[in-house]
């Protein structure tokens, strides 16, 4: 598998991910979504890395004149880099890197809901407790008599 169809993969998960719906889409955005991401900007790296280092190759046997530009091999290896799948990392890694951002911020509203809901079941419970304690205790106090008696007649 070339390195770019493994890529190709990578996004085509990534796609699935994204028209999911429901919980599922949920759970595939915290648990799956970041692994995927960088699997995908690893392979792209690794295009990159092959490209230049294939481009890197022929330019120095080109500066070390060991490859002139009239001989057929030349004009072959010219014909075999110009016809190279174009892979296009730019736009791929531009792709990827909203889908990540997307994932951030789904993260983040889920934590800032998880975190409303438990503030304020726990507020809610210490609301509660001081109010029970506060019954139990005006209840358990004897009231002392009055200072100041009502007039008898």
């Amino acid at each position: 598998m070339f390195l770019s169809e493994n890529a190709h993969e990578y996004l085509q998960k990534l796609l699935e991910i994204e028209r999911a719906r429901g919980f599922q889409r949920l759970y595939r955005h915290l648990f799956t979504a970041s692994s995927i991401i960088n699997e995908i900007l690893t392979a792209i790296l690794e295009i990159e890395i092959e490209k230049s280092r294939s481009n890197k190759f022929f330019l120095e046997r080109k500066r070390e004149e060991q490859i002139f530009e009239e001989t057929p091999l030349y004009i072959f290896i010219e014909r075999v880099r110009s016809e190279q799948e174009i892979f296009p990392a730019a736009e791929i890694r531009e792709i990827v890197l909203l889908s990540e951002g997307r994932r951030l911020k789904l993260t983040e509203n889920l934590a800032v809901l998880v975190a409303g809901v438990f503030g304020g079941f726990v507020g809610a419970l210490l609301t509660w407790a001081i109010g029970t304690h506060e019954v139990h205790s005006s209840s358990t106090i004897p009231s002392a008599p009055s200072a100041i008696s009502e007039p008898r007649h």
